[in-house]
């Protein structure tokens, strides 16, 4: 059964996470047994302070295994161990036990849809997703105890992109976010070949030299006519966008960083079944500001129940894979 670890860590390394950081080690113990560890190196300390969207993407990680071994009559049971994770660790840190078990549970799922999900930053194609649709994506949320709305109405739409267009520059201004950021951007093919991580310049849709301009000539985009040259061309690439929507629920411990893992995996693979691309809008999330200013404008109040994503999703071209580590690379 170690191959069979193997086999299910060749879907589990295609799992997103927070600016494709990857932030997942793994240990074969037996064949029903093994351990996932969190990199320390592989965290975001500025972009994402209390490590919410970390453990989210390692409980979409286990949740991807689980999945996949669903396929060979198992699932994946876990048991967490570390609730907080720590970017000052030295190495790399046991998250949680895993214990590979028979299942019975019948999945009308095609394993195939881990490796198809993408994150689409292209033009959409103005097509509206179908309401079956939208009800499936509500029914999967409160499930797991949340809420999914969705808008496409022109006058929201654009609201919420102009918001999220004018928070991802702000955010670029401040120089701990921007050199987080930084060591994250793949400015060239060469890069992505040898680090297989992070953000490559043919995911974000945006030209190399553009980006190598953004970053090493910050000041050069601070002023006019250069900054309204670049809020034009970020609009130009986010086109044919006629839906947003968001996941709003409990979202401030970490139970509930796990269950939104879990959600918000089977809710990426019922988009990608549908061949429906997502585009995450995380400044709105991680920018205390811009999070504020987006509650006010669709009149939420929070309390208990949190927004967590912000998204626009639609239909377009196919998107360039993200770079993945490969499964000799995540094994220790």
């Amino acid at each position: 059964m170690k191959t069979l670890w193997r086999e299910f860590l060749e879907y589990a390394r295609f799992t997103p996470s927070p600016n494709n950081t990857q932030p997942w080690k793994f240990k074969i113990i037996s064949e029903s047994e093994a351990e996932l560890y969190y990199d320390p190196t592989r965290l975001l300390p500025i972009e994402d302070s209390k490590n919410a969207l970390t453990i989210c993407s390692l409980s979409m990680f286990v949740d991807t295994l689980s999945l996949a071994a669903s396929h060979e009559g198992f699932k994946v049971k876990a048991d967490f161990l570390a609730k907080e994770l720590d970017a000052k660790k030295s190495a790399p840190t046991l998250f949680a036990k895993l214990h590979l078990v028979k299942s019975e549970e019948d999945f009308d799922f095609d394993r195939r849809l881990i490796m198809e999900r993408r994150t689409s930053r292209l033009n959409y194609d103005s097509k509206m997703i179908d309401q079956d649709v939208v009800n499936e994506l509500i029914a999967i949320a409160k499930k797991y105890g949340h809420e999914f709305y969705v808008k496409s109405d022109p006058v929201t739409v654009k609201s919420i992109m102009d918001l999220n267009r004018q928070t991802i520059f702000y955010d670029m201004t401040n120089p701990e976010i921007r050199n987080e950021m930084k060591t994250w951007f793949r400015f060239s093919d060469s890069e992505v070949l040898s680090k297989k991580d992070g953000l490559w310049f043919k995911c974000m849709n945006i030209p190399s030299y553009l980006l190598g301009l953004f970053f090493n000539q910050e000041s050069l985009f601070e002023k006019e006519p250069f900054k309204s040259l670049l809020l034009n061309f970020y609009e130009r690439t986010m086109k044919g966008t006629v839906t947003v929507g968001w996941l709003r629920g409990p979202f401030t411990s970490f139970d509930d960083y796990i269950n939104a893992g879990v959600l918000f995996n089977r809710f990426w693979l019922e988009l990608a079944k549908h061949k429906i691309y997502i585009h995450p809008f995380g400044s709105l999330i991680t920018n205390p500001l811009a999070h504020e200013e987006f509650i006010k404008k669709m009149e939420i109040t929070e309390g208990s129940s949190k927004v967590w994503l912000i998204l626009r999703l639609g239909y377009s071209e196919t998107p360039s894979k993200s770079p993945r580590l490969e499964v000799t690379d995540i094994l220790i």
